[in-house]
């Protein structure tokens, strides 16, 4: 799964990964949460999919990350210690 990514927007699928980012311990209940995460993270890439043939322009209204939260984001979620689960 993609949880490790980052987005330069924050849509649904980045709000997701935020949460991710917050359970990052492997405690039992913590990876069931990521697990669901992932999994929804994955219906709302299709929904997202759907969503755009019919207002193409749709993600022109999210809002857009700084680029110092981007590299924050991507220097944390690409440390080998960053716990995620393909599904």
């Amino acid at each position: 799964m993609s949880m490790n990514n980052v987005s330069a927007w924050r849509g649904p699928c980045e709000v997701l990964r935020e949460i991710n980012d917050i359970v990052q311990y492997d405690k039992e209940l913590n990876r069931t949460i990521r697990y669901k995460l992932a999994e929804v993270e994955q219906m709302a890439k299709n929904m997202s999919i759907e969503l755009v043939k019919h207002v193409p322009d749709y993600y022109k209204r999210w809002e857009q990350i700084s680029s110092s939260q981007l590299v924050l984001r991507t220097k944390r979620r690409s440390d080998p210690g960053y716990l995620f689960d393909k599904i």
